[in-house]
């Protein structure tokens, strides 16, 4: 699964493999989290950023049969 999102203006890029459990969270391009799960059906990626002078924490878990974008704990996408 690839999912790209846009939230406040930045792209969100989501990508996660069942076959080898890789797991990428992009933001505006860049890698901000990377992983294998391979031994549960969700994982919670969070991660530090600066917008407008302000820091901002995304959260993006990832589920076998979607995902979910939270910024500052409010769920900005999802797929169910």
């Amino acid at each position: 699964m690839t999912e790209l999102v846009q939230v406040n203006g930045h792209q969100i890029e989501v990508f996660a493999s069942i076959w080898n459990g890789k797991e990428t969270v992009k933001y505006d391009g860049n890698i901000v989290s990377d992983r294998r799960n391979l031994s549960t059906f969700r994982s919670i990626h969070s991660f530090k950023v600066k917008e407008e002078d302000e820091e901002i924490v995304y959260e993006v878990e990832v589920m076998v049969s979607g995902y979910a974008i939270r910024r500052n704990g409010i769920i900005q996408a999802h797929k169910p």
